[in-house]
């Protein structure tokens, strides 16, 4: 007996990893995300490697961690150590952006946007690879916030991961300034504000093409320092752009287990939002990349929109924000839409213990209060199981009294 019962408890552990293909849901006011796994019997690492998707862990004051998507698998690290993560993943990442923006510029002035591109996406699939399964790899202030309105981050970690990436976006720029040319003599108007000029991001006559051209003073400016666009299309750009890059991260981040799929995945979002964006706004996308850079770099008057990158800075700082809050709205509405018929499908005070319904291998959503369509939803799928149940009985009545006719 004792046998049989350790092969039928292998089994039952076996098939728990075998069919994590559904969210458990537990109602606890003391439970944590290690009460979650061990109902499920389960570890972190198992869970990562079984193809679970979702795990919510809920109570009435929601002081209980909620774990979105297996990229959320960072909660077993420190918030400190998070913070640490998105700074330096930030720090790295936009080094190599200002470093590329510098260098092409000297060397290439705007023929290489693919040379851009390109050096993007490595820098940030790089990162993602490295801190992503610390962090998550956010590294833009933008995606932390989406992350926090679609409740994938609290709101205390959305503050800090973004304070900590415009802090990374800092200490960027001071390493820049440590590996900058010196000041060429025969060019005494190139100096360190302009090289910083053409890492900045900037539009008219605040874009690094324009700066780079007043600097060589030619005769013949770049198409791209002439081109000329209104404030709407900038903003149209700036968003549709960063909202791809968001939303990209959001998606691959749940419905991806493989970390090298999810740092590709987001690494080839943010290199199209950057070749879109490019040419026209020179790509912000990121308001840790965009902000500090610009009290650095400022080249022109700065009380004058057209020339002043810090007064530019209501594209590269508001409207990525913006396009973040927008996404997280968007991603939380959809995921809201999508549980709710679950939600009530399964609640313990609609159906009975004896339905097979309740035996299904459904997901046991709590805490959850239904609108008039779930509760009208909820009322009629209860009226039929009653009706069935009463079928049922009034079936096995007849078929007692046909046997009893019978005999």
């Amino acid at each position: 007996m004792a046998e049989t019962k350790a092969s039928d408890e292998k089994l039952d552990d076996e098939k728990v990893q075998d069919e994590a293909v559904v969210p458990e849901f537990i109602e606890d006011e003391d439970a944590t995300i290690d009460t979650a796994l061990g109902e499920m019997g389960m570890s972190i690492e198992e869970l990562a490697e079984s193809g679970f998707d979702t795990i919510q862990v809920l109570d009435e004051n929601d002081d209980v961690d909620i774990i979105d998507g297996i990229d959320d698998d960072f909660v077993q690290h420190p918030l400190w150590q998070r913070v640490l993560a998105e700074f330096a993943g930030t720090a790295i990442f936009l080094f190599a952006v200002y470093l590329n923006a510098v260098y092409s510029k000297l060397t290439f002035n705007d023929a290489a946007p693919l040379q851009t591109v390109f050096t993007i996406f490595l820098a940030y699939t790089a990162v993602k690879l490295a801190f992503g399964g610390i962090s998550g790899g956010h590294f833009n202030p933008a995606i932390s916030i989406a992350a926090a309105v679609a409740k994938k981050i609290n709101a205390l970690e959305g503050i800090l991961y973004s304070v900590a990436q415009i802090a990374g976006g800092l200490f960027s720029i001071l390493l820049l300034l440590l590996v900058l040319p010196q000041p060429v003599a025969e060019i005494p108007a190139l100096t360190t504000k302009v090289y910083l000029g053409f890492a900045a991001n900037g539009y008219g006559s605040a874009s690094p093409n324009a700066v780079f051209d007043t600097i060589a003073g030619s005769q013949t400016p770049s198409l791209g320092s002439l081109l000329t666009y209104s404030p709407i299309s900038l903003a149209i750009i700036e968003l549709l752009a960063t909202a791809l890059i968001v939303f990209a991260s959001l998606t691959v981040a749940k419905s991806i287990s493989s970390n090298v799929i999810k740092a590709l995945g987001a690494g080839i979002a943010y290199a199209i939002g950057t070749y879109i964006a490019l040419p026209i706004t020179s790509a912000g996308l990121n308001p840790a990349r965009s902000f500090v850079i610009a009290f650095f770099a400022n080249n022109g008057s700065p009380t004058d929109v057209s020339t002043s990158n810090i007064m530019q800075l209501w594209l590269y700082a508001l409207v990525p924000i913006c396009a973040g809050l927008i996404v997280g709205l968007c991603y939380s509405i959809f995921d809201y839409l999508k549980e709710r018929p679950l939600a009530a499908l399964n609640d313990d005070s609609l159906i009975s213990d004896d339905t097979n319904l309740k035996q299904s291998n459904i997901p046991l959503f709590t805490d959850m209060e239904f609108d008039e369509k779930g509760e009208e939803f909820a009322n009629n799928l209860a009226a039929e199981v009653a009706e069935n149940e009463t079928e049922t009985a009034k079936d096995v009545a007849t078929n007692e009294v046909l046997e009893e006719k019978k005999e």
